[in-house]
């Protein structure tokens, strides 16, 4: 469709394969940019993927993904959505327009220019509302007015703006001629046409190889019609050549064809539309590329021509064709097709997506940045068995069996053998075995496998990957001594906690006392015997600075930091031996520690805490410390979930999620930043909820049916949107569905 980008940084940005992961699904519509895609998920909501130097994919940062990430601001609302070179824009079902990313020539259409990047969507000057569709070139866009009218705005070097001028325009300006009576329009590069409600078709801008449609001039600051062609009801535009298919499924191609492009079985650049060989009629759907073209036959079969340096047209041969030839595996069930520069992606009638083609900066949304010559998935999180939270990045374990993780990756926390951080889930390729659960402290994670081993990765300073160094880790690495037969593993800040065989072992930080083998020495970068436990513990949870368990009579112990009574033994000071906490002797359900407070859960479905009480986060009503077990107010039946973060609390109680205490960054997902000292309904998840999680500035919850939403603080990308701060409940990026609220899969 545009100019092929090749930029060095994605050499810095390659990361191993991700392993299995599930298809992204519920795509309604697919948009294809010169390196990125977007995609509107049913319910509205929109993600992109691929290039992001100049922040096209609208999610906060410049950092290239491939993986799909929301972008911010846009759910519900995207109608149309195009890409250019380094921005994006789109129509909204509210009929504005809205363009984010790169503006050296004023193509965001916000009156300025410059060349510090747009990082969200941007209403575009004077188009608030009555816009029905958008089309970007590569530093030019234009709108489709409800009543038929044209407007451009973006670099005029070549004509494109069609205003019968060459000046640049930071703000919208008419098309001479068409105030009225266009069907639809498109760009690419540096040209720019309009289908017409009558059927033929109208083009400015440059007429390099003749795309214009006529010969014997380099370009048109006004529009001039294409001769020869009439009853078109769809147009597509590539750098040098366009195409249009007309009633009946006949299709016809002109301009440059060096690579083919134009499907007549030869290499002769043509100003006159001519018939794309094998297609006499039965073509439903057209799209174009940089140097390539793809059709869609009546009957769901796709097929490529032109260009095919990068795999584009999707067979395993790279040679350049002449004629249509068909797409691995995609000869059924098509309903949908949209082309980069050198790429290709077709959206199914189940409303999946593949791609194929030029992947370096992760644009066929697989996870990699590998060429693909035949179709791959575009891959997202998937319906999730449990998650596991860290400071700053989120884990979970995907129905793959495989975990994924998100968020920040300075020292490699993500275990993808890199320090790329992600705004969006992805699998952790250095860990190929199937895992139970998955864990995250201060920039590291660990996962326990099937077998019962368990494996850490990330930031080692205090020998937190029990590895027996101090080294960090970008890829996983096994936890010496532990060998098989582990069942269960807790981590927090600096250390983690293991249950084999009933017994409990520590590792990492131990300046409180936390690992509870009787001392207080600064680290131990192997697992410890933590002492004064009876056999058969049966649950553990690592704080900040404490650990708790839970034995098999029901009874709490806990060990570590007690300067705020988190130990709830009665005992005053720091103890590094495991202590009974007082009155809950038996009937423990559950335990989870945080940074200065502690939580337990009943088998007959009650909630207390203790610890420190600042902020409200005990749910007790005041913002006193208490040294001994309390209830939490309104929490005495129906708990089944408990979670602990370090300024506040939240439970699963009766299927509905409820959080306390400090609330800055929208901890509590109640779409306030008001502190709260009492159990608060997180919007939107009123129902249907499995269990919740908590980190140190944000929460997730995950639904009876697997499916994610996360809130809070989001500055690395732990929330897994690509967006920032939520105080309501954000969708992780969903391989079965991008839920735009609540997790009703009929929604």
């Amino acid at each position: 469709m545009k100019p092929f980008i090749v930029i060095a940084l994605f050499l810095s940005l390659l990361v191993s394969s991700p392993g299995r992961a599930e298809p992204l699904q519920g795509v309604d519509r697919l948009f294809a940019g010169v390196n990125h895609l977007c995609a509107r998920v049913t319910g509205g909501a929109t993600v992109c993927w691929g290039l992001n130097f100049s922040g096209e994919l609208g999610n906060g940062t410049l950092i290239n993904s491939p993986y799909p990430v929301a972008v911010a601001g846009l759910d519900g609302v995207a109608s149309v959505i195009e890409g250019g070179a380094g921005f994006t824009c789109a129509a909204t079902t509210a009929g504005s327009a809205k363009c984010w990313g790169a503006n050296s020539s004023g193509q965001l259409g916000n009156g300025s220019i410059g060349f510090e990047p747009n990082f969200a969507p941007m209403t575009v000057s004077g188009l608030g509302s009555g816009v029905a569709a958008v089309t970007t070139g590569d530093s030019h866009a234009c709108a489709l007015l409800v009543g038929g009218g044209v407007k451009c705005w973006g670099n005029g070097a070549s004509g494109q703006l069609g205003n019968s001028d060459t000046a640049t325009q930071p703000s919208p300006v008419d098309v001479t001629g068409l105030s009225s009576g266009v069907a639809s329009i498109a760009a690419s590069e540096n040209y720019t046409c309009a289908r017409m409600i009558a059927g033929t078709v109208t083009c400015w801008g440059s007429n390099a190889f003749d795309k214009l449609g006529s010969t014997g001039f380099g370009f048109s600051s006004t529009p001039i019609d294409v001769p020869s062609i009439g009853g078109v009801n769809a147009i597509a535009l590539g750098t040098h050549h366009a195409c249009a298919l007309s009633s009946g499924g006949r299709l016809r191609c002109w301009g440059g064809n060096f690579q083919g492009q134009l499907g007549d079985g030869t290499l002769t650049s043509r100003p006159t539309p001519l018939n794309v060989t094998g297609f006499a009629n039965g073509v439903a759907a057209i799209s174009t590329g940089g140097a390539h073209t793809c059709a869609v036959t009546s009957v769901g079969a796709m097929s490529c021509w032109g260009g095919n340096l990068s795999g584009e047209l999707g067979n395993p041969d790279n040679s350049v064709q002449t004629t249509p030839i068909a797409v691995a595996g995609l000869s059924s069930g098509i309903a949908q097709i949209s082309l980069g520069s050198n790429f290709s992606c077709a959206r199914a009638t189940d409303l999946t997506v593949r791609c194929w083609g030029y992947n370096g900066f992760g644009a066929l949304g697989d996870g990699q940045f590998a060429f693909r010559r035949i179709p791959v998935d575009v891959v997202g999180l998937g319906s999730t068995s449990t998650l596991g939270l860290g400071e700053t990045h989120s884990c979970a374990v995907g129905n793959s069996g495989l975990p994924l993780c998100w968020g920040q990756n300075r020292s490699g926390g993500l275990g993808n053998g890199n320090t790329i951080s992600l705004t969006a889930p992805a699998p952790v390729s250095s860990v190929t075995s199937s895992v139970l659960a998955v864990v995250g402290g201060y920039e590291f994670s660990c996962a326990l496998t099937v077998a019962g081993a368990v494996l850490c990765w990330g930031n080692n300073d205090y020998g937190q990957l029990g590895d027996g160094s101090t080294e960090t880790r970008l890829v996983a690495v096994p936890v010496t001594g532990l060998g098989s037969g582990v069942s269960a593993i807790s981590a927090r800040r600096l250390h983690v906690c293991a249950i084999a065989a009933g017994a409990v072992k520590c590792w990492g930080r131990n300046a409180s006392g936390q690992l509870g083998d009787g001392n207080f020495s600064a680290y131990s970068t192997v697992p410890v015997n933590t002492l004064n436990l009876p056999a058969g513990i049966t649950r553990i949870n690592a704080g900040e600075e404490h650990t708790c368990a839970v034995t098999a009579g029901g009874a709490a112990k806990c060990w570590g930091e007690n300067t705020f009574g988190q130990l709830g033994t009665g005992v005053a000071g720091n103890s590094a031996l495991a202590g009974d906490v007082i009155g809950l002797s038996s009937g423990v359900a559950d335990i989870v520690a945080s940074n200065t407070h502690t939580c337990a859960r009943t088998v007959a479905g009650a909630m207390r805490c203790w610890g420190r009480g600042a902020n409200g986060r005990l749910g007790i009503g005041t913002v006193d410390d208490q040294p001994f077990p309390v209830n939490v107010v309104g929490m005495t039946t129906g708990v089944t979930s408990i979670a602990a973060g370090g300024r506040h609390t939240c439970a699963v109680r009766n299927g509905a999620v409820s959080c306390w205490g400090a609330n800055s960054q929208g901890l509590l997902g109640d779409g306030t930043l008001e502190t709260r000292l009492l159990p608060t309904t997180v919007v939107g998840l009123g129902s249907g909820m499995a269990a919740v999680y908590a980190g140190d500035r944000h929460s997730c919850a995950r639904s009876t049916s697997g499916m994610v939403k996360c809130w809070g603080n989001d500055d690395s990308g732990e929330i897994g949107d690509g967006g920032r701060d939520h105080s309501q409940p954000a969708a992780v990026i969903n391989g079965d569905r991008l839920f735009a609220s609540g997790f009703d899969p009929g929604a």
